[in-house]
Order: C-alpha cells, then structure tokens, then sequence
C-alpha cells in the first residue's frame, strides 16, 4: 500500500470542472460536425478525389505502409521492455481538473479572437497569429500556482523535464511515432471497412483534408506558418495540456482514494482508463468527424502511453509533432 502526502493547497472542485469540460467539448464538437456538414456539402468536397477517394497504391500509401510495418516491430520492442509506471505521491485536490477546464474555455475564446482580427486586418498572417494563441494560452497554467503548487511539483506532475536528456527523449519520441502508427492505422482500417458497408469509400480524413484542400496551392509564406501551428504549435501546446494537465489529474482520479489515502486500483488499470478519457476528450475537439474521431483517439492513445513510460513530455511531444509533420507533407506534396 502507497501512502500518500497531501498538498498544501486550496480544496479544488474537479466535478464544476469536468461540468465546464464536457459542455465546452459538446460546443466544440457541435460546431465541428456543423462546419464539415457544410463541408461535405459543398463543391470542394466533391472534387477532393485527391484526398478522399480510393485510389491506386501511390508512394504515398507504400511509405506509409513500410513506416506501419516498422512501427509493428517498434511497438512490440517497446511493449516488450520493462515499463516505469508512475506513482502520483500527491492530491492535487481537483486543481488540474479546473487547470483544463480554464484551459479549454480560455483557448477557444481566445482563438476565436484571434482568428477575427488577424482576418479582419491581416489575414496572410492567419496560421501564424493563431499558433502564437496556441503557445499564449499555456499562461493558464498560473492557475496552478495560483492555487498552491510550486513550479518544481508542476513540472515534476506534467512532466516538464529532460527526463533521461533531451537526446534520448527526442529519440524515443521518434521510435513513439513509428509504433502509434499500427493503432492508428488499425483504427483507420476499421472505419474504412465501417464506411464500405455503408457504401461510402472515401477515407477517414476526406472532410479535414477538404478543408485544407487549398494548401497545397498556397504560397511559401502560408505553407511555412501552416507548419508552425501543425507541429511546433499544436505539439507542444496539446502534449502540455492533454497529456500534461488532464492525464496527471485522470491518473489521480482514477488510482487514489481520499479516504485511505492508498491506491485503490491497478495502475495498468488506471493508466487505460485515463489514457481513454484523454484521447477522447482529444479527438472530440478536432474537426474530423465521427471517422476521424477514432483514428486520432488512436494517436492520442499511444501518445499516452509513451508519456507514461517515458514519464517527460518531451517523447510525446516530438512523437506528436512527427505526425502532423507528416500530415503536413502529404497535404502539401
């Protein structure tokens, strides 16, 4: 039995916050499902044969496919090692639970600000104004301090470390993304065999690809900020509030009770449960679609367990940032 030494900290409310999460994940999500039924809808969609329909093997699909086949071996070399589960030693009394949920409300305001005066002055500056939104919403992480933790326990519970030195963590970030790739490209398989029965062949991202469908012809200028919010932006903020913030209180939540003050489940447990709650929680709020949705759950899920065994952001960070990288390369060339 773990015993475990409270924080001297504010008593939080993690159920007003999860209250605050789910309705804003709703909003989100509504708006989302809203956008790409316009998007389906309309014309682009319907010529986005280059995204979305089944077409012969390409050098696309054969690389994808040799990286999935290597990522299968990575993934079993991984899985195979021994695994350094984490012990939370700590209640964060529901403090990281209100941290996300300031987040998320904050972050959706505040992009949507940013989107309305950067189209309404400057709009060649889009992409770029909104990744800096991205990296200015971290200021929500004050909350924590505000509310009694030190920045050494912040980054000791989120993972803001070198962890075994950058070198290494950028490394096994790397090896991360190969074996996310077989879960990723499982769940797009079985969507993609969902959608045949239904009689529908375009793939998963046929609508999150259309909306982006012009990028391909824009200019440097517009393609370099588009790579910045995807992967410096997206990967480093996300990781920090997705596998930072709202892991580290759903690990907590689902591993210790207040009134032994001990660990009541496994930890293998805990890590599933809470690795399942983040990734949909992630994948709600990207604009992809109920197909979508279970391909970046995926994603989100292996990204989780590599912040698990990793135990530093760093991994999952760099492991993050690949995929939108190689998202970006296959929209654009």
């Amino acid at each position: 039995m773990f015993h475990i030494k409270l924080l001297q900290s504010a008593k939080g409310h993690p159920i007003l916050a999860w209250v605050v999460i789910c309705a804003m994940v709703m909003l989100v999500a509504y708006a989302n499902y809203s956008q790409l039924q316009k998007a389906r809808e309309s014309s682009q969609l319907q010529k986005s044969d280059e995204y979305g329909q089944m077409s012969g093997p390409s050098g696309k699909v054969l690389v994808l496919l040799a990286a999935t086949i290597i990522g299968a071996i990575v993934f079993v070399q991984l899985w195979s090692q021994p695994w350094r589960f984490n012990v939370f030693y700590s209640f964060s009394h529901g403090v990281y639970a209100e941290t996300f949920a300031i987040w998320l409300v904050g972050f959706q305001l505040l992009l949507g600000l940013v989107a309305y005066l950067t189209m309404s002055y400057i709009p060649r500056l889009l992409s770029l104004a909104i990744g800096s939104g991205f990296f200015l919403s971290l200021t929500s992480l004050l909350w924590l301090i505000w509310r009694g933790l030190s920045w050494s326990e912040v980054k000791r519970d989120l993972g803001l470390h070198r962890g075994e030195g950058f070198g290494t963590e950028i490394g096994y970030g790397f090896l991360g993304y190969l074996a996310s790739l077989p879960l990723v490209a499982a769940a797009g398989l079985f969507v993609w065999l969902v959608k045949l029965v239904f009689g529908d062949s375009t793939l998963p991202f046929a609508a999150g690809a259309s909306i982006a469908g012009g990028l391909a012809e824009s200019d440097l200028w517009t393609k370099a900020q588009f790579f910045f919010l995807l992967t410096l932006a997206a990967g480093i903020v996300e990781e920090t509030l997705f596998r930072g913030v709202l892991y580290r209180h759903l690990r907590e939540w689902t591993s210790l009770s207040r009134e032994t003050v001990s660990l009541t489940v496994s930890v293998t447990t805990s890590v599933v449960a809470s690795g399942l709650i983040s990734a949909v929680v992630f994948a709600s709020i990207h604009p992809y679609g109920w197909e979508g949705m279970l391909v970046v759950m995926a994603g989100a899920l292996a990204y989780t367990l590599l912040r698990e065994y990793r135990d530093s952001l760093i991994s999952p960070m760099v492991a993050h940032a690949t995929n939108n990288a190689v998202v970006f390369m296959v929209m654009v060339f």
